[in-house]
């Protein structure tokens, strides 16, 4: 990473999916949720070793729908916006 211009080893893509993922299935909505589809943008590198913050908040839904749609962001510690996430969940 060094060689092409960025400050170090950066973190794939998919590990931010993956933590996204858990924290659908096992904290909220929770067991049984369901990804149907989901978009990302990354704005700045996201890079080994370094904290970030991960902030998941739910648009409003009709409390009988099995649709959810959230976006996520993550903060490097100087509160810059890193990447954010859409998600359309179904909670079965």
């Amino acid at each position: 990473a060094r060689e092409r211009g960025f400050e170090g080893r950066m973190a794939h893509g998919a590990l931010l999916n993956a933590t996204i993922s858990r924290i659908f299935g096992v904290e909220r909505p929770g067991p049984g949720t369901l990804f149907a589809g989901f978009a990302y943008r990354f704005l700045t590198p996201l890079y080994v070793g370094r904290e970030y913050q991960l902030r998941i908040g739910f648009f409003p839904y009709e409390a009988t729908s099995k649709f959810r749609r959230s976006l996520a962001t993550v903060r490097n510690s100087s509160g810059e916006l890193c990447a954010f996430a859409y998600s359309d969940l179904v909670v079965r």
